[in-house]
């Protein structure tokens, strides 16, 4: 809470500051704290001066309750679904990506998650003539992947020279420059409101796999420090933001003994547990976790619901990668 100050009522002189000091009141809740008649001793103040005091510091830094509807009104005048240009996903979604949301794609290596990520960018870049920030932390950015996937929604050259330019890039080597990006597009959104909508982040566990380990204590609190500004930008901000993580698959170890002994009967298909990187804490972050998969042919992909606090889990649609992006 601010410390006292001669500025914050006209009662409030530098002597009484002074006063107050020499008994450890220096704050304005310290001042609230402290019975009247005491503190109208202490600080050498009429009695009136002291209640005068009070009422205005009480007015000037007391929050005080809004109706819940109002609330309720204001976010969702602020909140609003931004079509992926995938029509399944954006059915699965329920519209789109909603801002002010987490949302996490996670799957295992090849199973196209950039491509995906690559491909929304690009629809909403060009439909919604709104920046969206690429954060490429594996230095593999494609523009000229970006470029062909609006060749082939848009004719016009300039149109898509000026979409490819609401797409902005930064490419980060470390956590540090991860969280200082993210820091300094906090600030930028504070002074600009409403200029991106959309942030990917491609992908966490590039700037994470070195501080993972049983003996590195450091990585739980600098996951917790950046799990913290990722939710208050999304949150203040109504801005969607989406993390790829990587997944791994694990055979059960019953599972897998019974597919090597050919003396016994072997399942249909071993059991597999599909676990995303990065742990326990961060399983809760996201609001939405969307897991990819490779299906039948080399094309076709499934996006499975695996855990939401706003849609079903479980439900998944599919979507076919292709040279023209994921549709």
């Amino acid at each position: 809470m601010a410390k006292l100050s001669t500025t914050m009522c006209q009662v409030l002189t530098k002597a009484a500051i002074e006063n107050l000091g020499q008994r450890k009141i220096y704050s304005v809740v310290d001042v609230l704290q402290e019975d009247p008649k005491k503190l109208a001793s202490i600080s050498k103040l009429d009695f009136k001066d002291v209640i005068v005091l009070r009422q205005t510091l009480i007015t000037n830094f007391s929050p005080f309750p809004r109706q819940g509807l109002d609330a309720y009104n204001e976010l969702l005048s602020q909140c609003s679904y931004l079509s992926s240009g995938i029509e399944s996903l954006d059915s699965l979604l329920g519209g789109g990506f909603l801002t002010g949301k987490v949302y996490e794609i996670c799957g295992v290596s090849g199973s196209g998650k950039t491509q995906l990520c690559l491909t929304v960018a690009a629809n909403v870049a060009l439909r919604m003539k709104k920046s969206v920030h690429f954060i490429d932390t594996k230095l593999d950015f494609s523009g000229k992947r970006i470029h062909s996937i609006l060749e082939a929604k848009e004719s016009n050259e300039e149109v898509v020279g000026s979409t490819m330019e609401k797409i902005l890039v930064t490419r980060v080597h470390c956590y540090n420059e991860l969280y200082n990006f993210l820091y300094h597009l906090k600030n930028e959104l504070v002074r600009e409101p409403g200029t991106t909508r959309l942030v990917f982040i491609e992908s966490l566990p590039a700037v994470f796999f070195q501080y993972m380990g049983a003996n590195n204590l450091d990585s739980l609190g600098l996951l917790n420090s950046l799990a913290s500004l990722i939710k208050y930008i999304a949150h203040e901000h109504f801005v969607a933001i989406v993390v790829i993580n990587l997944a791994s698959m694990w055979v059960e170890e019953e599972s897998a003994s019974l597919v090597q002994n050919e003396d016994e009967t072997a399942p249909s298909a071993p059991i597999i547990d599909v676990k995303p990187a990065l742990g326990k804490y961060w399983a809760h972050v996201p609001n939405t976790r969307l897991y990819i998969e490779q299906c039948g042919n080399s094309t076709e992909r499934k996006i499975t619901v695996i855990k939401s606090t706003h849609l079903a889990t479980g439900s998944f649609c599919k979507i076919s990668v292709l040279s023209e992006g994921v549709k």
